[in-house]
């Protein structure tokens, strides 16, 4: 099950999932709101945020089953 996503989505427009505890889902997305991720501020409940065109550039190059680690 995917998020609802698109370019003015506040997940935009590619979805990376790599968790999905109950209903609750994770993962990587980009989102229409750029200054937030310039400013390291963007509010999530757990997701990693990139700007779109990063997203999208990451999105292109990652397969399916590929390991995912979050580093703080």
């Amino acid at each position: 099950m995917n998020p609802v996503i698109g370019a003015s989505s506040p997940l935009g427009d590619r979805w990376i999932g790599f968790l999905q505890a109950g209903k609750n889902q994770y993962g990587i997305h980009g989102t229409p709101w750029p200054f937030w991720v310039n400013a390291k501020a963007a509010v999530t409940n757990g997701c990693v945020r990139m700007k779109h065109e990063h997203m999208r550039q990451l999105f292109d190059v990652v397969e399916v089953g590929t390991t995912v680690e979050i580093l703080r």
